[in-house]
């Protein structure tokens, strides 16, 4: 049995009331973002809200309602962080919606798939602008799910350096070490001809 950190990290931040999303690198070094409560709590409310207006909400879903109309309010407890976490955890937002609008999310899916950041924030806008079904605030959550994820693989291919980077640092640290313990050696060499 593998333990996963990065989920015991979110949860131990979720008690704390960390509302943000967190990000992990797996062995294979695949980023795993796993979305914060504040971030994505109006994109579940609207969700949430849409599913149980086609009524197919669960006797679970209508106590999350509530419960991210709270953190949406900033009117939350510390253990609606925690369930709502747990709730993310459980129900990915991009599956949710995929269960009631599949068509509409393999279309957006297909078209976002290669994207960068700048190019789905245009697509998100002009996406606002054109669409007026009563699907659109939805599909907007979507979006706006995927753009959290988009980000946060940015922000992380950012810090993560390549293999030619990783070599030219590990050289600067060679040089370093060896010119911190030539300067080691003179110091000493001098400080044994000053005592003698």
């Amino acid at each position: 049995m593998s333990l996963d950190f990065g989920k015991i990290f979110y949860f131990s931040l979720l008690h704390v009331g960390e509302l943000g999303g967190t990000s992990t690198i797996d062995n294979n070094g695949q980023i795993k973002y796993r979305h914060g409560v504040g971030e994505s709590a109006s994109q579940y409310l609207t969700v949430l809200k849409f599913i149980n207006k086609i009524n197919k909400s669960t006797d679970l879903f209508k106590k999350m309602i509530s419960i991210f109309e709270k953190i949406v309010k900033n009117n939350y407890k510390s253990e609606d962080i925690v369930s709502a976490g747990s709730f993310i955890e459980s129900y990915p937002l991009n599956e949710l919606v995929m269960e009631f609008l599949p068509k509409e999310i393999i279309e957006i899916n297909n078209v976002i798939n290669d994207m960068s950041t700048d190019e789905l924030k245009k697509y998100i806008e002009k996406f606002k602008a054109k669409s007026n079904d009563e699907n659109t605030n939805v599909l907007i959550a979507y979006l706006n799910y995927c753009m959290d994820e988009k980000e946060a693989e940015d922000y992380n291919k950012r810090l993560t350096h390549t293999t030619e980077e990783m070599k030219r640092m590990r050289a600067d640290q060679i040089i370093s070490i060896y010119e911190r313990d030539a300067a080691r050696a003179y110091a000493y060499e001098r400080a044994s001809k000053i005592r003698m």
